[in-house]
């Protein structure tokens, strides 16, 4: 099985995220539900991970 390690770099970006929502917007429990997902659907790609688009894909689209 894959292990996928956040680099300081990432966390950042995930907090980051949190902050915004619990206080721009007000929502400290929207906040933690919003990073509970994010770090879900990363940790979905240890199991799975050939699931989702490529990056490549996405952009080709558009």
């Amino acid at each position: 099985m894959i292990k996928i390690d956040f680099d300081a770099e990432a966390r950042e970006q995930i907090f980051a995220i949190q902050d915004y929502i619990a206080h721009e917007l007000e929502s400290p429990r929207a906040a933690l539900k919003k990073v509970r997902e994010i770090t879900q659907a990363i940790r979905l790609l240890e199991t799975f991970p050939d699931s989702g688009n490529l990056l490549t894909n996405i952009y080709e689209k558009e």
